[in-house]
């Protein structure tokens, strides 16, 4: 399996930002300084396009993702990048367009195939000189979700729906707001599972984005993240069920099988939760705000009472019981933590692992004479590591169900 054969790092991974086009010195709104040299130009003259860099790719590390809170809840965080690039003509030193805010990707292209692997903002370029050597360029970015978390808006989600609202209802009217205030982002809501718990339908005026989204992704147990390929905010409902398309680990021959490179697992007593007391967060309609508490007897027999309190968003008394079971979901004592794989085969070709995002599924599988692995988790963040020699996929992963 591979989406590129004879994979060549030189030519086939691509640093691109979107630059002006034709610009010598024509005023670029927005870049350009007032009473500065630039002038008017033709209308074609500033247009921004995606502009490949040209440069010798030496080293390139990105996250896409988040991380779980508690092992409850997913947390959205921004994505990162670093870049180190050598080149003999680049030098944002003698080429003002480029600066932090930048928009830059990395994208993997040849021949039909094009696929972006990470997309943000420029935040900081470093730039070393030696002599008879080409320059050393070292580029640190994030992503939009660094820009979307502080972005402040008008929440009504009654404009939307007179009843109760689920998750996914609530992002994506979240993301209309925010698209209404600035943002070029459409929300992609995903497939909805049911049940799911339901939140209140509380507005909110200049709240930020950030806030909206960690309050959803609280009360509704779901996931998100930006989609670099279609600039879209992802959001997956929680899960009861799925099935990987992919597996990692020692199966060769299997079916869609991917190889792996490292494994870790971990087992920790502060992940279990048996008994939680649950406080709702906002008022709905005239209801009195309520407190609940809800215990799992198997797991404290098991294990011993584990308790925890949670201040949730969820409208009634039957959202905090599926809440709580789905807190309560039997999870494995040992579960895989991260694992990678090599997206570059034997064969020099790049395998599909490039392509995994947050929310998808996969499967962990690796058997010896004493260890028996073989279960699905749930993708949380995606970290590529790529170099002139290798590229290396890691996939945070969760145990969802």
């Amino acid at each position: 399996m591979s989406v590129v054969t004879d994979f060549n790092i030189a030519t086939d991974l691509k640093v691109e930002m979107l630059l002006p086009q034709d610009v010598g010195n024509t005023f670029v709104l927005g870049i350009s300084l007032l009473d500065g040299p630039d002038v008017l130009g033709t209308d074609s003259a500033g247009v921004l396009a995606w502009q490949d860099l040209a440069c010798e790719v030496n080293r390139v590390q990105t996250t896409i993702g988040g991380a779980m809170a508690s092992n409850v809840y997913y947390q959205a965080d921004s994505g990162k990048a670093n870049i180190q690039l050598q080149s003999w003509e680049f030098d944002p030193n003698n080429y003002t367009y480029i600066r932090p805010s930048t928009q830059i990707r990395v994208r993997v292209v040849k021949g039909g195939y094009s696929f972006i692997v990470w997309k943000g903002f420029v935040d900081n370029i470093q730039v070393e000189y030696a002599p008879d050597q080409k320059n050393q360029i070292t580029i640190d970015a994030t992503d939009l979700w660094a820009l979307l978390v502080n972005r402040r808006f008008d929440y009504y989600p009654d404009a939307f729906s007179p009843d109760l609202i689920d998750p996914s209802y609530a992002l994506d009217a979240a993301a209309y707001w925010l698209t209404m205030s600035g943002f070029p982002l459409e929300a992609n809501p995903g497939p909805t599972i049911n049940p799911q718990p339901m939140m209140t339908t509380l507005e909110q005026e200049n709240v930020t984005f950030g806030a909206v989204v960690a309050n959803i992704l609280n009360s509704g147990l779901g996931f998100t993240w930006v989609n670099p390929n279609t600039d879209e905010l992802e959001y997956r409902t929680r899960a009861y069920s799925g099935l990987p398309i992919y597996t990692i680990g020692n199966n060769h021959g299997d079916a869609n099988h991917l190889c792996m490179a490292d494994l870790s697992m971990t087992s920790r007593s502060d992940d279990i939760y048996n008994n939680v007391l649950i406080t709702q967060k906002n008022q709905y309609l005239d209801i009195v705000k309520w407190v609940a508490l809800y215990k799992d007897q198997d797991s404290i027999d098991l294990f011993g009472e584990r308790s925890d309190d949670f201040t949730v968003d969820l409208a009634r008394l039957e959202d905090a019981a599926l809440w709580s079971q789905l807190v309560f979901t039997p999870k494995p004592q040992n579960v895989v933590q991260d694992v990678t794989t090599p997206a570059i085969d034997r064969s020099r070709n790049l395998t599909e692992a490039i392509e995994f995002m947050p929310g998808d599924f996969v499967g962990v599988v690796y058997e010896t004479d004493d260890i028996n692995i073989d279960t699905d988790y749930t993708v949380t963040r995606v970290r590529h590591s790529i170099d002139v020699n290798n590229w290396f996929t890691t996939l945070e992963v969760w145990k969802e169900f």
